[in-house]
């Protein structure tokens, strides 16, 4: 019998709608499956975020007539109202979806996966922290960078 994995939670509030030309980079279940081992699974939160460039100025469709690089999935450990761990997951054009998804899958989850793994010192533990997964469509590759 095949044992359910439990899915994690949304932060805050529901996953905002998109414009038909966007789709979420990824789901809860998948990410659920994915980082199912990690040590703070049972901690972890995920955020759905349609202001996905870092300074939230930038519209989905400015940044894509511009081709603005911008974080598609981000991992968060969180000291500011309390210590904790979410995952922030924004849109890309739908054409690209799968495409993308693939090449987070391949090169920048393992990453991610390292970094949530790694032990942790108490003074790393005293402030934020985020690795950005970072999609650059100019270039159409994905690059991770610590904050």
């Amino acid at each position: 019998m095949d044992e359910k994995i439990p899915m994690l939670p949304l932060r805050h509030t529901p996953k905002p709608k998109l414009p038909k030309a966007f789709a979420w980079i990824t789901g809860i279940e998948q990410v659920s499956k994915r980082f199912e081992d990690v040590p703070q699974f049972h901690n972890l939160e995920i955020y759905f975020s349609d202001h996905p460039h870092p300074n939230w100025h930038p519209t989905m469709t400015r940044i894509v007539a511009e081709k603005i690089s911008y974080p598609v999935f981000s991992a968060h450990y969180c000291t500011h109202f309390s210590m904790n761990w979410y995952f922030s997951i924004s849109p890309v054009i739908a054409s690209q979806r799968h495409f993308i998804r693939n090449l987070l899958e391949e090169q920048a989850f393992p990453i991610v996966e390292q970094w949530m793994k790694k032990e942790r010192t108490e003074v790393w533990l005293i402030s934020s922290h985020e690795l950005r997964c970072i999609w650059n469509p100019a270039l159409e590759k994905i690059t991770t960078q610590e904050k």
